[in-house]
């Protein structure tokens, strides 16, 4: 049996993750966590896309680090990771950035590709009884990329990562405030190729449960559903309360959107593309049902980390 203390870092292509967590791991192998500390920071790396990195995030993101890096001090766990996505695998000058985080962190990070990004997101989000039983598909949004993991009764059965982040696809396509007619269909025509194997491989299986969302994008929605989101629990959001909050944003200038009640003002300009996103997804797959997932890619290498510790 283990009981440990671990940390994971997720540098994402939107937002840095810090989870400190006690990790346990029984004799007949039975994973478990409570969160000693959790923070999230909106940097925006992919702030203009996925190719470069803007000066102004690349400080706010060291910055963010610096801030981590203290609570790693304070709280001393035995084993840290640090992973890097979409952003970090892509962006011209992303060795000027890794370098300065790797010095301020005095650790080593991980660049992952997308399939070990979707292999992590699984890890993390089949720890939600839930998803175990049934028919699910699960979608992360980050800024860079979107990952698809297809579960079979908690198995994983397909997983791909596509360029389908919510910073790539504002800085592609969404020009005009409000958003026109004419980019709405252009993103969603462009997500609906960009997914055509996914769909081919979904053709005549099973109707999907859920649509499990697994990023702060979903989050994102369920506050403007009106839940009061709280750590570690799962909500359900029906296609309905879906269709009725797009039908009531998209239409929404970025002003208008700043001031949404309790969204985060960074968040507001990746809003509609992310509901348009969503909103493709839901058409091309049919869903009974929207799951807002707690856990995600961190919570995954937290289980690794604990997988391999003797």
């Amino acid at each position: 049996m283990i009981d440990k203390k671990y940390a994971v870092i997720d540098l994402g292509s939107n937002t840095f993750h810090l989870l400190i967590a006690n990790v346990t791991k029984d004799n007949n192998g039975i994973f478990s966590f409570q969160t000693v500390y959790r923070k999230q920071v909106f940097v925006g790396l992919s702030d203009g896309g996925d190719t470069h990195i803007k000066e102004v995030r690349m400080e706010l993101g060291l910055d963010t680090l610096r801030q981590f890096k203290e609570k790693l001090d304070l709280h001393q766990p035995s084993k840290i990771k640090i992973v890097g996505t979409a952003v970090l695998r892509k962006a011209t000058n992303r060795q000027l950035f890794i370098d300065s985080a790797e010095l301020i962190l005095a650790q080593k990070i991980a660049i992952i590709d997308g399939d070990q990004e979707a292999k992590y997101i699984y890890d993390g989000v089949r720890q939600i009884e839930v998803l175990n039983h049934g028919h699910q598909l699960v979608m992360d949004v980050g800024g860079g990329s979107t990952e698809f993991i297809v579960m079979q009764d908690g198995k994983n059965i397909w997983q791909k990562s596509y360029r389908l982040g919510g910073g790539v696809l504002h800085h592609l396509f969404h020009k005009n405030e409000p958003i026109t007619l004419d980019e709405i269909n252009t993103i969603s025509n462009h997500i609906a190729d960009e997914v055509s194997d996914l769909r081919t491989f979904m053709y005549n299986r099973d109707t999907i449960d859920y649509l499990a969302g697994a990023s702060g994008s979903f989050e994102i929605l369920a506050i403007l559903a009106g839940i009061q989101v709280q750590e570690n629990q799962c909500y359900e959001i029906s296609l309905m309360t879906f269709v009725s909050l797009y039908n009531k944003v998209i239409k929404l200038n970025l002003q208008e959107r700043d001031q949404l009640d309790r969204i985060p003002k960074e968040r507001a300009k990746l809003i509609i593309v992310g509901l348009i996103l969503k909103k493709t997804i839901l058409e091309l797959f049919q869903p009974q049902n929207i799951l807002v997932s707690p856990y995600s890619m961190k919570e995954g290498v937290l289980y690794e980390m604990a997988q391999y510790e003797n």
